[in-house]
């Protein structure tokens, strides 16, 4: 059996949010030149691009969601 500390997990956790919600990060235009296999997996850095598009699909019932909610 594994005994967690959880107040003490938890208040690591909140610290890390308040820092990555604390800081700033850096914003690079990349007009419309963004390429996708050069985005940086862990890097405090946005790229701005003008036009993007989201493209969601959820299949009926996999996650209860709704169109109604």
């Amino acid at each position: 059996m594994t005994v967690v500390d959880l107040p003490g997990l938890l208040g690591d956790l909140d610290g890390a949010v308040r820092s990555e919600l604390a800081s700033t990060p850096e914003v690079v235009d990349k007009g419309d030149d963004l390429d996708v296999d050069d985005l940086p997996i862990v890097a405090r850095r946005w790229h701005k691009v003008p036009d993007a598009v989201a493209v969601v699909a959820d299949l009926k019932n996999s996650t209860r969601l709704g169109t109604g909610k």
